[in-house]
């Protein structure tokens, strides 16, 4: 199902720009309202905690806005359209109000397991990974839902749950299977990133170019897997509300797994 994905995307490679602007626009809030301050000295690290919960919760709206648009366009493509990235922002922005609601439930909950696992030691940390883990399952159709029922965040988790029940088998393979691919693409990039940080000794040059190149990848590798992973989530919501499965999916079996 990755590779129909990764269809999708050769097909309307425009997607790709979405997680782009997404991890833009955190950086630029970032510099404004922390990186700036902090650079001419008006404010201290720290004095600064108030300010780093608000970007928590600032980036938390701006990644599932732009992550919103990636399904909508996804959605677009499954419909018969060919989406852009005007239309996949604009449906995402027809459902700001939601997505507001839906980023601060999302960055609480962020917030709150990393407070376990900060303060609660290797129990705490197995709590707060297990925790994440089953949060990201129960919500894996929230954005779907959002966009087309048009629900408020908690009706939208408990819908998703309802979708996840149904389709028990490829909600957790879905999630586990994608990460493991980009998990193991990632671990291409390593010895790169590794070898520049060595070449540091004796060749600033080369070190620099190494570690540039390895971190480019993994940003290129970002970028395709949230693309990836909004394409995927899409396809496999429609599947599961209306029986279809979307022709750029045929023969991945989708069925086969649901059922």
């Amino acid at each position: 199902m990755a590779k129909a994905s990764f269809k999708v995307l050769r097909s309307d490679k425009e997607i790709m720009l979405l997680p782009v602007a997404s991890a833009g626009v955190c950086i630029l809030v970032l510099l404004t309202i922390l990186g700036i301050p902090v650079g001419f000295g008006l404010l201290s690290f720290q004095d600064a905690w108030p300010i780093i919960i608000l970007f928590y919760f600032v980036s938390s709206f701006v990644v599932v806005f732009f992550n919103t648009a990636v399904v909508a366009c996804a959605k677009i493509r499954f419909e018969g359209g060919d989406p852009t990235v005007r239309q996949g922002l604009s449906v995402a922005w027809s459902r700001v109000g939601r997505i507001i609601e839906w980023s601060i439930v999302a960055a609480t909950v962020g917030i709150v397991l990393r407070s376990v696992r900060r303060k609660g030691g290797l129990v705490g940390t197995i709590i707060s990974y297990l925790g994440g883990l089953a949060w990201a399952v129960a919500t894996y159709f929230v954005l779907p839902v959002i966009i087309y029922e048009d629900l408020g965040p908690f009706a939208a988790v408990k819908r998703s749950i309802q979708i996840i029940r149904k389709t028990w088998g490829e909600g957790v393979t879905a999630y586990i299977s994608t990460h493991v691919i980009f998990f193991l693409l990632g671990l291409v990039g390593l010895p790169f990133l590794l070898l520049g940080i060595w070449s540091l000794g004796f060749s600033a040059a080369l070190g620099i170019f190494l570690i540039a190149l390895a971190m480019a990848y993994f940003v290129l590798l970002a970028v395709a897997g949230t693309a990836v992973d909004g394409i995927l989530t899409a396809a496999l919501y429609k599947f599961s509300v209306d029986g279809k499965v979307p022709g750029e999916f045929e023969g991945a079996r989708i069925e086969g797994v649901i059922y």
